[in-house]
């Protein structure tokens, strides 16, 4: 049934494909008894396992589960005497450290039942099970060589927004058998959501914090170049009235202000190098001295300095230079 669930919706204009499997990342998963090739005892990680997936050949295109070495199943593969399996990036490390994974074999089963070799065919990126971090054994094997009697749950790529296209894809599973209850759907970022609200809200505060940080410290700069060029209008005045050319002048201020505004940002760069290792736990998959953040906040503070450097300084170069002869 759910094989023809996934050969119906593939015909669906809003759908780009669809594939069958047995477990759901961040809502089920399932582990079993396995031996390794060449591999006396199976290495424990953070995440427990290794945990296994019983999935049909169009899986990893539809979840976007890239293979890194070797192949992905084929319709073929789980047929009598064509066992497979694919493992994940950390599982062929740890594994198999140093050696090519591709060929040596997994035992999936009871011992005592002898089963037969599942060779491994191809390598997949890691992918998230039940947590946002840390590292996950994870291998698959074709559907095909699973009971019948397994849970399933089917996968579905669309072309667009999923909610539009829930309704469509209900109508289409449900004209396969009128009997069959209510097709319960979920998106994805529905099941992973609750993992992530945490990092969401502190990403959000990080940013407000640090717009906030930048916005005053770019005020803050401006209102300090634009009083020290506005206090130096009438020096200007004079360069102009004993011939000095307007552009030098500006060049010159601006020099000034480039250094403050150049020194500045090295001391806060230098500082943000010192102290980042501090916020480093609060940040997900983000570098506290990521160079493009640094670099960015340094060109902006940067750019305001010329800014505040240009305009009143413009204004002090369109006086009138006998005006401040006479001052003087």
């Amino acid at each position: 049934m759910y094989r023809a669930a996934a050969q119906r919706v593939r015909q669906l204009s809003q759908v780009e494909n669809a594939a069958v499997a047995m477990t759901v990342p961040f809502w089920s998963a399932i582990s079993t008894e396995l031996r390794a090739q060449d591999v006396d005892s199976l290495p424990r990680v953070k995440d427990g396992g290794p945990f296994y997936n019983a999935v049909t050949h169009e899986y990893f295109a539809t979840v976007g589960t890239r293979i890194v070495r070797g192949r992905g199943f084929t319709a073929d593969d789980g047929k009598p005497g064509l066992n497979a399996s694919i493992v994940s990036e950390t599982m062929a490390r740890k594994l198999w450290p140093g050696q090519n994974p591709l060929g040596k074999c997994l035992y999936v089963g009871d011992p005592a039942e002898k089963p037969p070799c599942s060779a491994v065919v191809g390598v997949a990126r890691n992918a998230l099970r039940q947590s946002l971090e840390g590292e996950v054994m994870q291998y698959y094997v074709p559907l095909a060589q699973v009971k019948p009697n397994a849970f399933r749950a089917l996968f579905i790529r669309t072309r667009s927004d999923p909610y539009q296209a829930i309704t469509q894809i209900r109508q289409a599973v449900q004209e396969l058998n009128p009997r069959l209850p209510f097709a319960d759907m979920k998106v994805l970022d529905e099941l992973i959501a609750p993992h992530t609200s945490a990092w969401r809200l502190g990403a959000a505060l990080f940013t407000a914090f640090g717009a906030l940080a930048l916005l005053l410290a770019a005020l803050g700069l401006y209102s300090l170049i634009a009083y020290n060029v506005t206090q130096r209008a009438q020096e200007m005045s004079v360069r102009l009235a004993l011939g000095a050319r307007a552009s030098h002048v500006l060049t010159l201020v601006m020099g000034d202000a480039t250094r403050l505004v150049a020194a500045g940002s090295v001391l806060g760069l230098i500082g943000a190098l010192a102290l980042g290792s501090q916020a480093q736990p609060l940040l997900f998959h983000v570098s506290a001295r990521d160079p493009v953040i640094l670099v960015g906040a340094s060109i902006i503070l940067l750019a305001v300095g010329l800014l505040a450097t240009t305009l009143p300084a413009r204004r002090a170069l369109l006086a009138d230079p006998r005006r401040a002869l006479a001052n003087e």
